[in-house]
């Protein structure tokens, strides 16, 4: 199949695995934190908060310039084909 069998997929497999495998073990930990009394796992809040923003705006002015880009490109084809 293309998709498994593809460049992408095979450099990214591994560090996906690795995420995969590490956020199962954080499962699996606070499903039995309570039973042997264990340490609850928590992050904090506050980076999160802190860079939400920034990575908002690097999204949205990412955005608009891939449909600046878009809408030059179109414009450029609808020129190409009213040549002929």
């Amino acid at each position: 199949f293309g998709v498994f069998s593809s460049v992408t997929t095979r450099r990214i497999l591994p560090t996906v695995m690795i995420l995969g495998g590490w956020s199962g073990a954080i499962d699996f930990y606070n499903s039995v934190e309570q039973l042997y009394g264990l340490p609850e796992i928590e992050l904090p809040l506050t980076p999160f908060e802190l860079t939400a923003p920034i990575l908002g705006l690097l999204l949205v002015f990412r955005s608009d310039r891939s449909f600046d880009r878009f809408s030059l490109g179109s414009e450029y084809s609808w020129e190409i084909t009213n040549l002929f």
